[in-house]
């Protein structure tokens, strides 16, 4: 899924799935870096999709945190 249609998505979700995609993406790059320090190299286009993904995860849900308090 390309980020364009990864935004779009997550902004349709409410925020309960939004944290649980959160986490469980968060996992998943803790897990590959540590494969990383094992000598096991991962694609590193991968492991930065995932950060860039966990930050507009981040964003999207601060957003409906203050959209919410207004």
């Amino acid at each position: 899924m390309k980020i364009k249609e990864f935004k779009t998505e997550a902004r349709k979700k409410e925020l309960k799935a939004l944290e649980r995609d959160l986490l469980d993406k968060e996992k998943t790059y803790f897990s590959s870096r540590t494969h990383e320090s094992t000598r096991e190299k991962k694609n590193p286009a991968k492991v930065r999709k995932m950060r860039i993904e966990i930050a507009i995860l981040k964003t999207i849900i601060r957003e409906k945190i203050v959209e919410s308090i207004k």
